[in-house]
């Protein structure tokens, strides 16, 4: 078998067979790749979450005012944007809606989200790469 070199390797493949749950946003906040652990852990289709917004596709609980993953994943996000440097978070809890086939409602997962920047050649933010441990 022959070592591919780097300018043959498939990135897109890579990525998205790494077993962590990863996204990769805009520095807009909208989803441009996601890995098969990401589909996985949160119970999606990758067509449904790329090139949407992230906050419009996990919003904060309706049926839990008190609770606003939106606002503490945003401020990390724009920590990240405006220092570009990673930005790791507590432990965050998200309430994911669970597919109508396991009898609809949301189920409580607990995530611990790590916030990166990558930068282009010009050192401004490009993407951001968002992880989350279980």
């Amino acid at each position: 078998m022959t070592v591919p070199s780097p300018s043959t390797l498939d990135f897109r493949v890579l990525f998205e067979a790494a077993p962590v749950s990863l996204l990769v946003l805009s520095p807009r906040f909208d989803v441009v790749a996601a890995s098969d652990a990401f589909v996985r852990d949160s119970r999606t289709q990758r067509e449904q979450l790329i090139g949407r917004n992230l906050f419009d596709l996990f919003p904060s609980n309706p049926a839990d005012p008190t609770h606003n993953i939106s606002e503490a994943l945003g401020a990390s996000l724009r920590r990240v944007l405006d220092t570009r440097l990673p930005d790791a978070m507590e432990i965050q809890r998200y309430d994911l809606p669970r597919p109508p086939a396991e009898g609809g409602g949301r189920e409580e997962r607990y995530w611990r989200p790590h916030n990166a920047p990558v930068l282009d050649a010009a050192g401004e933010v490009a993407y951001l790469v968002h992880r989350v441990e279980d």
